[in-house]
């Protein structure tokens, strides 16, 4: 019972809150409280059960886990054509064209990601937790995906025509210089007189070499 400013009293109702006493809740408002702390406890849990490997790392391991993985992705990265190209050098049986290895490049590429999806989902059942998949990302990665199978085929066919020597330092820095623009045009990264100076003598240092390189041929 609330009182009015004329003195009268007025009932309060199930659905209504006396808001100077916090336990004046009707039936219906403290079954919907209950039932919203139900689920946020729900969604407290699932998220805890779908916790990713490293959540609970240090910043030093996650930084020093990260550098390692970086350079084994290098060294990997790095050596990606030499099988394709051992072949071609060692093993020639009349045809050397580099595109005639893109299948298996591209199958290898495919069984590997479907081997580290395979661990991951095995790791989290062992251990009773849900692999974290962002269903967004799936269009975007796919695409993605299909961009880099076409700068691979760019690829392959630029090592069959200029070589290693003068191929891979065009192609490892040709995306360090389209990463820069990103950052400065899209993502504001990069900004202020003295760092896009720096930054200008950079990119014109890098298309220089690119070009005598190319033209080394």
């Amino acid at each position: 019972m609330n009182v009015g400013p004329d003195g009268e009293g007025e009932a309060v109702g199930d659905d209504e809150v006396d808001e100077f006493n916090p336990l004046a809740f009707g039936v219906d408002t403290r079954e919907r409280l209950l039932s919203n702390q139900s689920n946020l406890t729900g969604l407290s849990t699932a998220s805890t059960k779908s916790r990713s490997i490293g959540d609970d790392w240090s910043l030093e391991r996650k930084r020093a886990v990260g550098i390692a993985c970086a350079v084994v992705a290098g060294i990997f990265f790095g050596c990606s054509f030499d099988p394709a190209q051992y072949v071609i050098d060692n093993k020639y049986d009349g045809n050397d064209n580099s595109l005639n290895y893109v299948f298996s490049q591209f199958l290898g590429i495919l069984l590997t990601s479907w081997f580290y999806t395979v661990v991951y989902s095995c790791y989290h059942h062992f251990r009773g937790s849900k692999p974290f998949i962002n269903a967004e990302s799936v269009l975007p990665a796919t695409l993605s995906g299909a961009i880099r199978g076409v700068a691979l085929i760019a690829w392959f066919t630029a090592n069959g025509e200029l070589g290693f020597p003068i191929t891979f330092p065009i192609v490892t820095a040709g995306p360090g210089l389209i990463g820069a623009l990103w950052g400065i045009l899209v993502f504001k990264e990069i900004s202020g007189k003295r760092n896009l100076i720096v930054l200008g003598v950079a990119v014109s240092v890098t298309i220089l070499s690119m070009a005598l390189i190319a033209l080394s041929r």
